[in-house]
């Protein structure tokens, strides 16, 4: 493999390339994930002055995912269960 120009392939860039990808990516996962929460805040707030009835409404979705993440764990665990009793492991 050659290098242009030829100071791209030293040791020192690197390991500075490895370094800073990790750190830039950190960061902007950061800014992203604070951005989406400040928008999603802000949002809530604004729907929640002009419809009475929002605060009734964002109790129920927790309550859905809830019990969609335990059918989909009731699911994986007879998958699992079914796998394992034919070679006798259980």
């Amino acid at each position: 493999m050659e290098c242009t120009p030829p100071s791209a392939c030293s040791p020192k860039n690197a390991e500075r390339n490895r370094t800073s990808s990790p750190r830039a990516f950190r960061s902007g996962m950061a800014v992203t994930m604070v951005s989406a929460g400040v928008i999603a805040s802000l949002s809530v707030k604004h729907i929640g002055k002009r419809w009475s009835g929002f605060g009734t409404f964002a109790r129920g979705p927790p309550y859905v995912s809830a019990g969609l993440i335990l059918i989909f764990a009731a699911c994986m665990a007879y998958t699992g269960w079914s796998g394992l009793v034919p070679i006798g492991a259980v």
